[in-house]
């Protein structure tokens, strides 16, 4: 990583969506290990800037002795009196450290105003620390929580990793196999995952049914179309099916080196099919980047929401990286 250099100076270039390079965007929000809310096609995106305020994207360059590097991006909205940066400010991992002068720089080009940083699904550390050194913030509002991951780059290979799982996965894994010998796993990517979608709804309405609540599967298929639509050949979807009964679903977004685990369910008594297909989908992520990450969720730190959900992660031997996003307010000094 480089620290700032002393006598470094950020130029910050605006742009539009209109005259981005979405496919480069793209490319350097991934180097980045920035989520998928900050990429550039991001269709949901592009839609509510007609209706809750326009995109703005922001390019970040290094200045030293007559050289300049591109170091950073981002991009914001401007809704509700404030500006929502689209995840966060994504930098370099070499350039980690350059995040408080490049935020100092976008400032000061905005002007005053009040701030919203940050996502649930941001990979991003805590940058709280960072963000009080600049002149003329002050912090309104912070949540901070921790990012539950798998880091294959920790592991020296497939059967390793496989060898770290809990011993309750492992049983679970062995069952599936010998139960389920006509076991097949249905995965779709990109505008295709749409035709999985009334088979998930099934298998989650049910889910909803036995727990007492309401669920619309029409509702259901509208968002989960418009999910698949916004995040194109990044979306994911697969189903665990015993010939033609589908018994375990699901959904995430594949960007860059990570896999982000949207949702998924499966049914009562399936046999240790619903760990067959989390596996399955850990592997493909692993196969896809050896290096990466397969990222399960957030926990809000200080919950005690959630437990059962939280010891199925750590069952996979998962790690945590603390992070938090917060509202604050900026006035010129």
């Amino acid at each position: 990583m480089n620290a700032f250099v002393a006598g470094t100076t950020i130029r910050v270039q605006r742009s539009t969506f209109m005259k981005v390079d979405r496919r480069k965007w793209d490319l350097f929000a991934q180097a980045c290990d920035a989520s998928f809310k900050c990429s550039a096609y991001n269709f949901g995106a592009n839609l509510t800037q007609f209706l809750f305020g326009k995109r703005q994207f922001f390019v970040f360059y290094a200045c030293n002795d007559g050289f300049e590097t591109k170091v950073g991006q981002c991009a914001l909205r401007f809704f509700d009196g404030a500006y929502h940066f689209e995840d966060r400010l994504q930098l370099l991992p070499d350039f980690d450290d350059y995040w408080t002068a490049c935020m100092r720089a976008l400032l000061s080009q905005i002007g005053s105003g009040r701030f919203h940083y940050g996502s649930l699904w941001s990979m991003d550390r805590d940058r709280l620390g960072q963000l009080e050194p600049i002149e003329g913030t002050r912090l309104i509002d912070a949540t901070r929580f921790r990012m539950q991951y798998v880091d294959f780059s920790t592991t020296e290979d497939w059967d390793a990793y496989a060898r770290s799982l809990h011993k309750n996965v492992q049983r679970n894994l062995k069952k599936a196999a010998l139960e389920n010998p006509d076991v097949r796993i249905d995965i779709r990517r990109g505008p295709s995952a749409i035709g999985l979608l009334n088979r998930s709804n099934a298998v989650r309405k049910l889910l909803f049914a036995a727990k007492g609540m309401a669920f619309s599967k029409s509702s259901a298929l509208v968002r989960g179309t418009f999910r698949i639509l916004t995040f194109r050949h990044y979306s994911v979807n697969a189903a665990v099916m015993t010939g033609t009964k589908v018994v375990g679903v699901f959904s995430g977004t594949q960007f860059g080196r990570s896999m982000f685990y949207i949702d998924g369910g499966s049914l009562p008594g399936n046999r240790g099919l619903s760990w067959t297909l989390l596996i399955a989908m850990i592997r493909m992520a692993y196969t896809a980047a050896p290096t990466g990450f397969f990222v399960f969720g957030y926990e809000i730190e200080g919950s005690t929401e959630a437990k059962e959900l939280i010891w199925s992660r750590q069952q996979c031997n998962i790690v945590e990286r603390p992070s938090s996003l917060f509202e604050f307010a900026y006035k010129i000094p």
